[in-house]
């Protein structure tokens, strides 16, 4: 059981790693955030891989490590490729090793930009094939963390496909400013596969759970392109589908260094181990539309 171990996430301000953080901590599993602001406080440790000895994070004694911090920005990885690689492969392979060494099982969260987007469903053992250099470096960072000691018993690699929240990113735009009554204009030239961050949540601590290493898949069931995903909150929430205005990239002026054909990734071996189907559209904007109402009635 969780609840017995000691977990560690690295990157807990972020994405994943903030709602991996409340959701352990609501099953009473004892928590170790880390971030590389310089926040003030007792709750959460300062450590930022760039200035940081791994073998500072020891005194924490973690029984599981997720590896969530990154750069995630594709284009300030294609603009800044040395500062971008010494945090996503050399300090995050390093961080990895010394965890390893303690005997700590590791989770590395990884992306679908390891591949080019060509492949329908893309496997869990396809090779490699990234086109854009933040796909690069997850994929440098997979093949030496798979390479270190100890990987093949205590090391799990959990690649993801887009991730949509109703508190942030594209997802809470569309549903504010078409709650609002104003106009949105998604790209209708441009896909991805959504998968929600409950879902993902969910999956990981699956995956942590069963202490099994590998490689395997979190991802949306449908691809569709951005234009689609706003129809589909509209009609989620009963708003009025003319707010939605689909408009291509070229046309906004928007140069999109990933562009995949098929942004999903397939689950088979991640189905056959943890009984985790990909998210459906349905369950997706289900989630994103209920988060949201439960949200705005909070407040």
């Amino acid at each position: 059981m969780l609840q017995n171990s000691k977990v560690l996430i690295v990157g807990s301000d972020g994405l994943v790693g903030a709602s991996l953080f409340s959701s352990l901590v609501q099953i009473g599993v004892l928590v170790t955030p880390t971030t590389r602001r310089q926040i003030c406080t007792d709750d959460i440790e300062y450590f930022d891989l760039l200035i940081h000895e791994p073998d500072s994070l020891l005194k924490f004694k973690p029984d599981i490590v997720f590896i969530t911090a990154a750069v995630t920005n594709i284009s300030f990885c294609e603009q800044h490729p040395d500062l971008s690689s010494r945090i996503n492969v050399t300090s995050t392979v390093e961080l990895a090793k010394v965890m390893l060494s303690y005997g700590a099982f590791v989770i590395f969260i990884s992306s679908n930009t390891v591949f080019n987007g060509c492949i329908f469903n893309v496997s869990e053992d396809h090779p490699y094939c990234p086109t854009v250099r933040y796909g690069y470096q997850k994929a440098a960072a997979e093949q030496q963390l798979l390479a270190l000691p100890n990987a093949n018993t205590n090391l799990t690699i959990v690649r993801l496909s887009k991730i949509v929240t109703p508190k942030a990113g594209i997802a809470a735009e569309f549903l504010s400013l078409i709650q609002d009554g104003k106009y949105v204009e998604p790209f209708y030239d441009l896909m991805f596969c959504p998968a929600s961050i409950s879902f993902v949540v969910k999956g990981l601590i699956t995956i942590a759970l069963s202490r099994k290493p590998g490689i395997f898949h979190l991802s949306g069931e449908e691809e569709m392109s951005y234009a689609q995903f706003a129809l589909s909150l509209t009609h989620a929430i009963g708003a009025d589908s003319t707010l939605v205005k689909p408009i291509t990239t070229t046309l906004k002026g928007i140069d999109v260094l990933f562009r995949p054909r098929h942004p999903a990734l397939g689950m088979e071996r991640t189905k056959n181990i943890f009984g985790i189907y990909p998210e459906s559209s349905i369950q997706m904007i289900n989630e994103l539309v209920g988060s949201n109402q439960l949200c705005k009635s909070i407040k």
